[in-house]
């Protein structure tokens, strides 16, 4: 047998309810003492009476209850305040979403806004272009654009003249620098060719002094 337990006996206010001969009674407190020696087995309560047991039992019970009625209120409080912080998260984002929403929509009114002027100025200054080249031309527009025309005119032939004497000039100058140049390069040439042509042979004749075809006969 192992070493017995030592019960100790407390007082409480709340009532029991069990069909013991002991109810409204004195409710007893099991404190198990630890004792020096290792228990490797379970103790057996054969010293203990029947009544005993059975309010061992019970307080055991009860303890057990209370930590788990502890256990689950920690718990409970824990997702309590979990729950809490989300949904002071959830307030802000959806505090934040209607800010973007609000801010979405400004934008594209904005945008809308800026697209129709855009398109109205486009639209008024092609009508007041058009207008102004459709339009009557008034009497100092005709003028100057006439004067316009006519200067254009004058400057135009006054390029073709001078274009026209330039060509002139250019051609007389090159026939007078060809009709100069030419005798004189053609006697630079002259000179600087060598003389290749050999000297013409004089014929045997009367003409030279050694000539005395008798004499040769004769002798």
């Amino acid at each position: 047998m192992g070493v017995p337990k030592r019960i100790f006996i407390a007082t409480v206010n709340e009532d029991v309810a069990t069909d013991s001969p002991w109810d409204h009674q004195e409710e007893l407190t099991v404190m198990d003492v630890v004792t020096t020696t290792p228990v490797r087995k379970r103790q057996r309560l054969d010293h203990l009476s029947r009544e005993e047991k059975i309010l061992r039992r019970k307080m055991k019970n009860r303890v057990a209850a209370q930590c788990a009625r502890d256990r689950k209120k920690a718990r409970m409080d824990e997702l309590e305040a979990y729950v809490a912080t989300l949904q002071a998260e959830k307030e802000a984002l959806k505090e934040q979403n209607k800010a973007l929403q609000r801010r979405l929509e400004e934008s594209e009114a904005e945008n809308r806004r800026l697209r129709e002027q855009r398109i109205g100025s486009t639209s008024s200054g092609s009508i007041e272009h058009a207008s102004l080249i459709s339009g009557p031309l008034q009497k100092d527009q005709v003028q100057l654009l006439a004067l316009s025309l006519w200067m254009m005119q004058f400057g135009f032939l006054h390029l073709l003249t001078s274009l026209t004497t330039c060509l002139l000039c250019w051609k007389s100058a090159a026939k007078a620098f060809s009709t100069s140049q030419l005798p004189q390069w053609e006697q630079k040439r002259g000179d600087r060719q060598p003389s290749s042509a050999k000297p013409a042979l004089r014929w045997w004749g009367p003409h030279q002094r050694s000539w005395c075809p008798s004499k040769k006969r004769s002798a």
